[in-house]
């Protein structure tokens, strides 16, 4: 049996998962944080100090903001594209899928390409980054599915009942 303090040995070589907060937690943490220090911040609601040191940065825009349970700025982030292209980049995909055809990722990429002028410029890295976004976004995995089922032996219920009585 292990020690229930482990954990605590190990604290620093635990890497901390980024939460999101609602702008209305981001300007309380900011204003304790103004108030005392980052560190009590930290400790006390567990936020990364980086995050509150960003807030304090964005304060003035986040006060700004009229619906305070946003979590982001308006207009942060990246943009996306036309749900257009994105549904027309899905259909070529499902219709390859319809037909049982193996689509990998550069294939994906080259027909993304060939519809989106913006994506011309950029290089494969990033492309493949926008790839993996696009499948997680429309739950797409690059699994194939098995074409040929193996038949089942034909003593398979002696098999199961000889191990049955070895355990």
């Amino acid at each position: 049996m292990e020690p229930q303090d482990k954990k605590l040995e190990n604290k620093s070589n635990i890497i901390l998962k980024k939460r999101k907060y609602i702008v209305l937690q981001k300007i309380k943490a900011v204003n304790e944080a103004n108030k005392y220090f980052i560190h009590f911040v930290d400790a006390k609601y567990n936020i990364d100090k980086a995050s509150i040191r960003d807030w304090k940065k964005q304060f003035k825009q986040l006060q700004n903001i009229p619906n305070k349970n946003y979590y982001r700025i308006p207009g942060g982030g990246a943009k996306s594209l036309s749900s257009n292209k994105e549904n027309d980049i899905l259909t070529w995909i499902n219709y390859h899928k319809k037909f049982g055809l193996v689509l990998y990722i550069k294939a994906i990429i080259g027909y993304a390409v060939s519809i989106l002028p913006e994506f011309k410029e950029k290089n494969f890295k990033s492309l493949l980054k926008w790839c993996y976004r696009f499948m997680n976004r429309h739950n797409l995995t690059m699994r194939l599915t098995g074409l040929i089922d193996q038949p089942l032996p034909k003593n398979i219920i002696d098999q199961f009942f000889h191990y049955c009585k070895k355990a």
